[in-house]
């Protein structure tokens, strides 16, 4: 068994992380640039099955906690508790037990209903091993400064080759742990506040490992915790004239989906409803709704040992009615996030005839 906390420093990406749409171009982290500048190397956009999905580096586990289809997850327990706990308690405490621990997290003064979402990312583990496939998400952030904590987040540790977990992680003056929002003004460029800006996670995955190289001169392994808002584009749309590449798309998003649980190394599964669910879910118009629907109907068409999400009130990507803000006995920072109302258009793909 990997012991995570020895060997992969913890690494955070909240964003929105969407599943690609057909020749959508979106940026790429560093473009490489000579003689006049042009649209080529600039941007990149997905028009082969192969290119809607990309590989883990070997140098890197990916950790996905959230629940597919259109759920978009973003509360105090996700955006804060979440990283307080893997950075104090450690990856070990997430991956290679068989439960939570509860009555630990209890005598911290966090409600039942509180560790309850964390218990929801806990049933939805999905783990990528160096080498192993995963989906080429569209990444775009929100605002990354002031109180919203969306970007790329790492915990900083005082010996930077000893354990990654609480005696080792230095404290604020606040005495909560220290958790960096770092590459802010990279990030910046992809917004949803800068007319929608993209760049695919392959990207992404590239510049986390040189942000990670300027603090941690040792280079360590990462494992990153994808986090984030999940968007599903209309194939019925892009698609309909051509239905084989809409299926074997879905065909392979639902293997990447299979081979990450298959991988989890410890603990069980699930995907039913807690009492706290209603704390991150949120409230969408008939025809989010409707999407959400067919979504999970055609994932069950196409292999039945699928589990579809539970059925449950959404709100758009990156909104929701603004938090009060929270304070408990944890080590942890206050936020609150404000409502996005951007839409993207639909692109479509001539299929063959």
């Amino acid at each position: 068994m990997i012991d995570f906390d020895s060997n992969y420093l913890p690494v955070f990406l909240y964003s929105h992380a969407g599943f690609a749409e057909y020749d959508e171009a979106c940026k790429v982290a560093n473009p490489k640039i000579s003689g006049e500048v042009s649209g080529e190397g600039l941007v990149k956009s997905f028009t082969k099955l192969d290119d809607f999905f990309t590989k883990v580096p070997d140098d890197m586990i990916v950790v996905d906690p959230i629940p597919s289809g259109l759920l978009c997850m973003s509360s105090w327990e996700v955006d804060e508790m979440f990283p307080w706990f893997i950075s104090s308690s450690g990856s070990n405490a997430f991956l290679n037990k068989d439960k939570l621990p509860i009555q630990k997290l209890k005598n911290k003064d966090i409600a039942s209903s509180e560790i309850d979402i964390l218990q929801h990312l806990y049933n939805n583990r999905k783990v990528y091993y160096g080498g192993d496939e995963i989906n080429n998400y569209r990444i775009t952030f929100d605002t990354n400064t002031g109180d919203i904590p969306w970007g790329i987040r790492i915990p900083i540790y005082k010996n930077k080759e000893g354990k990654y977990r609480e005696g080792n992680i230095v404290l604020n003056n606040d005495n909560s742990v220290k958790i960096d929002m770092v590459g802010e003004k990279w990030s910046r460029q992809y917004s949803t506040a800068r007319n929608d800006q993209c760049i695919y996670l392959d990207e992404v995955l590239k510049k986390i490992r040189e942000l990670v190289d300027e603090i941690y001169t040792n280079k360590p392994k990462i494992i990153l915790y994808l986090v984030s808002c999940r968007k599903q584009p209309d194939y019925e749309f892009i698609y309909e004239d051509d239905p084989e590449f809409k299926k074997d798309l879905l065909n392979r998003q639902l293997a990447v989906d299979t081979l990450g649980r298959e991988n989890v190394p410890v603990g069980g599964l699930s995907d039913r409803k807690l009492r706290g669910q209603q704390t991150f879910t949120y409230e969408g118009d008939d025809d989010d709704v409707e999407k959400q629907k067919k979504y999970q109907k055609r994932l069950l068409d196409i292999q039945i040992n699928s589990r579809p999400p539970k059925k449950s009130r959404k709100r758009k990507r990156g909104g929701g009615k603004p938090r009060k803000k929270k304070t408990i006995k944890v080590k942890h920072g206050k936020y609150k996030r404000e409502k996005s109302k951007k839409k993207r258009g639909k692109s479509k793909r001539k299929g063959k005839k």
